[in-house]
């Protein structure tokens, strides 16, 4: 448990430093370099997108309750599931809001 916490807050120092280093900064010769991918992965960035908006979120917990209704013994993984999701839905916003990195 002590060893999973200290990853844990390595990896949230990790996020917020590269999160205000890019959120202030021109864009860098490493970040230059890769202007020869773009639109190479837009199709697979678009998937990725909308599975994860609002109403397909909501789709994929409706139908997580209702699993959870028609079979008892996973309601505790799906409860902890929709929580977590939940939870990393609204911190993601308010991440991106922090740093001004709206998608």
């Amino acid at each position: 448990m002590r060893r999973s916490l200290i990853v844990a807050v390595l990896a949230l120092l990790a996020y917020f430093i590269l999160g205000s280093s890019v959120s202030s900064s021109s864009p860098s010769a490493f970040d230059r370099s890769a202007e020869g991918l773009i639109g190479v992965g837009e199709p697979l960035a678009r998937i990725f997108t909308q599975s994860c908006l609002w109403y397909a979120l909501t789709a994929f917990g409706i139908m997580a309750i209702v699993t959870a209704i028609v079979l008892p013994t996973w309601r505790g993984r799906i409860l902890f599931a929709v929580i977590v999701t939940l939870a990393t839905w609204q911190t993601s916003d308010a991440l991106k809001v922090l740093f001004g990195r709206p998608r």
